[in-house]
């Protein structure tokens, strides 16, 4: 963070708040970003707001806020308001908050055409305009989820081959990138298909209810398949706070959700999670949760959370109980270590769920006994509790 640090001092020392540039946006958003995979989304997310605002006021959220601009500079106006909006909707997805932004503000996004062989880049923008015009409507029925699930499948149709096909991969690169836009793909599927985790009466059953029920099971498997497809070949998703947002968050909805908690299948794609996190070197000399030394650094304490939690599940067998009635919290691991994320002897007396709770820094330790709590509900208080001035 020392980078960070200096990197600040010198955009304050060129006063970008009083004079904003385009290389003054750049910086912060490449601060922004590397704050983001460092850990720490809370502080991303305000320093988002000052970017995008300081974007608003040199023009770059219009077409015609540009058009003035020197032909050589467009590109890179336009380029850097569509990183702008790309990431704050991937990290607005992420926290389940309002957009910043609204869908006339992605004109940048528009030259993502539908016309075949997307590229990465242009298949991610395409994406992120149909969940701009999601989040835009305050209530989607039933029929408008299946209208933008197919517009959504619409666009991964024409993406490049190599992005649809892993057989169509000729290099490490094209592999890379096949595997990134599976998650972002399962990811935006899932949460068209939200409605479907809320079993009302008067929809289940229905031909809408059950297209979105199938196709949110197996979003939610690919989402934990590919991140571990991932991790075979890179760490490149360990180190992105988004990656590991999404395959954590799918993968503890597989385990709390009643279509899916007791599938074999699914309980060992959840093992697999926790045993990646326990091999990789997120998992080795750990002195705390934020140390400095070794890799917890990588890890938000949400995550941290959402770990211990599917830790939990998997280890209990079955989801904190849905009877109001019980006061009988799961069975819980023993120790910090079958969480797989330090050794034994990094953490004080022997270690339970509880403990480590205090040793994060949480005040009390987590109430993981979530009565009567929908699977969205159940991973927004993990995601989301709110600890001091921190939402992450």
């Amino acid at each position: 963070m020392f980078a960070v640090r200096r990197a600040l001092q010198a955009l304050r020392l060129a006063n970008f708040l009083f004079r904003p540039s385009l290389q003054a946006i750049q910086a912060l958003l490449i601060i922004g970003k590397t704050i983001l995979n460092n850990g720490q989304p809370g502080a991303a997310w305000a320093l988002l707001g000052t970017t995008t605002r300081l974007a608003q006021t040199l023009g770059l959220h219009a077409e015609k806020g540009v058009a003035h601009w020197p032909e050589r500079t467009r590109p890179e106006a336009r380029a850097v308001w569509s990183a702008i909006v790309v990431h704050e909707c991937f990290l607005s997805l992420c926290y389940d908050r309002p957009f910043m932004l609204s869908p006339s503000s992605s004109w940048t996004l528009q030259h993502a055409s539908r016309n075949g062989n997307l590229s990465y880049n242009n298949a991610v923008q395409l994406m992120v305009r149909i969940m701009l015009n999601l989040t835009a409507e305050q209530h989607t029925s039933l029929p408008r989820s299946t209208e933008l699930l197919a517009e959504l499948d619409n666009a991964y149709y024409v993406t490049e081959a190599h992005l649809r096909s892993r057989q169509q991969c000729h290099s490490l690169q094209q592999h890379l990138e096949h595997l990134s836009i599976q998650l972002y793909y399962h990811f935006c599927i899932s949460f068209i298909c939200r409605p479907a985790f809320q079993r009302l009466e008067q929809v289940a059953g229905g031909p809408h209810y059950m297209v979105l029920l199938s196709r949110v099971k197996s979003s939610l498997m690919s989402t934990s398949k590919a991140f571990l497809e991932f991790l075979a070949l890179s760490l490149v998703p360990l180190r992105s706070w988004s990656l590991v947002h999404i395959a954590l968050s799918a993968t503890l909805l597989l385990s709390v959700w009643e279509e899916t908690r007791n599938d074999p299948e699914c309980r060992k794609l959840q093992q697999q999670v926790i045993d990646a996190f326990q091999q990789s070197e997120c998992a080795s000399n750990v002195t705390g949760p934020k140390s400095s030394s070794g890799n917890m650094q990588w890890l938000s304490d949400s995550h941290i959370r959402a770990l211990i939690a599917l830790t939990d599940s998997v280890r209990a067998g079955s989801i904190p109980s849905r009877d109001i009635s019980s006061t009988t919290p799961p069975p819980r691991p023993e120790t910090w270590e079958s969480a797989g994320l330090a050794e034994t002897s990094s953490w004080p007396g022997q270690n339970t769920t509880d403990e480590i709770s205090l040793a994060c820094g949480y005040g009390t330790p987590f109430n993981w006994d979530r009565t009567d709590m929908s699977p969205l509900m159940y991973l927004d208080s993990i995601m989301n509790t709110v600890s001091g001035f921190s939402c992450d």
